[in-house]
This record gives structure tokens, sequence and C-alpha cells, in this order.
């Protein structure tokens, strides 16, 4: 990895957007409803707020740099990581302009056993049947427009692809 001096802002943005993603990440684990049931929400919202700020900061700070870089950066994505930008902008839109960013959430059944054993059973519910046996449930929350995915999964990819821009830029545009 290339450091460069001039891009600590940069850094520090890309720092709070994984700050986030790891308040994210042990959210998903506990499934979401330990301290607050927003709580998966309001991480997601500042981390897709962080992340897609790196951009912008990066611009400010080396604004000729950037402008001369940034096209042909992004003709070298691949289709996949073109739709997956486009997919979180429009997900950092959402949280900024209607305050939800699209999430639902997964309750499934569990043996006592199992319930016993999974890491989100502090964060689960106990009820019972009409026959008065437990029943043990587990949550977990996911975006709606990726229903299959937990959500800090599908967060980790914009991630990725965001820290590596920063890197491609210090690498390109290095003393």
């Amino acid at each position: 990895m290339v450091t460069n001096q001039h891009t600590g802002a940069t850094r520090k943005k890309l720092r709070e957007a994984e700050f986030f993603l790891r308040l994210m990440a042990s959210v998903d684990r506990r499934g979401g409803f330990a301290s607050s049931p927003e709580a998966a929400e309001f991480y997601f919202s500042a981390f897709v707020s962080a992340a897609r700020a790196v951009g912008h900061v990066l611009k400010s700070e080396r604004t000729e740099e950037w402008n001369a870089w940034i096209e042909r950066w992004e003709a070298k994505l691949s289709s996949e990581e073109r739709e997956l930008y486009k997919f979180f902008v429009e997900k950092r839109n959402t949280v900024l302009k209607k305050g939800w960013p699209g999430m639902v959430i997964h309750v499934s059944g569990n043996s006592a056993y199992e319930f016993q054993c999974s890491e989100t059973s502090r964060a689960s519910g106990v009820s019972h049947d009409g026959a008065g046996s437990a029943m043990f449930a587990t949550h977990r929350k996911s975006l709606v427009d990726r229903p299959d995915v937990p959500f800090f999964e599908a967060c980790l990819p914009f991630y990725d692809l965001t820290r590596k821009m920063v890197e491609d830029f210090e690498h390109d545009n290095s003393a």
C-alpha cells in the first residue's frame, strides 16, 4: 500500500466508513436488536454516507489530479463494480432524501439447542406456541433489494471498492 501525506482527510473518511462497517458487523452478529431495533439502520446510514463521501473528499484534496484520473479509473471497473457503485450511490441518496435504507427483518425458528448455540441468541425472542412449548426465534436484517445477503455482507464489497479507489489513486498519483 502506498500512503500519501496529501490524502490524509480522505484516509480519515475511509476510516470513518470502516468504523461504521465494523459496527454493522457487530450488530449483524447480534441480530441488531440487543440495544436498539434501529441500530442496523443507523449504522448503515452512517456507513453509506461516509463511504460515498470518500471520493468527494479525495477530489477536494487533490482536485487537478482527481479530475485527470477518475475517468480512467472508472473505465477500468468491471460491469459488476459499476453496478455495485451505482447501487450504493442510490442507497445513499435514498437514506439522505427519504430517511429509510430499505431493510427487511428475517425471523427464523430454531430448536432449543440451535438457539443456545447461536451467536444471535442474546438478540432473539422466546415465545410459546398454543401448546405451551417454547419457540425460539432469531432475527437477521438485510437490504430489501438483496434479501438473501445479511446487510453487513452486502456492504463489504462497496467498502472494498472504495478502499481500492483510494489506493489506486495514491499509487497512480504518488510523488
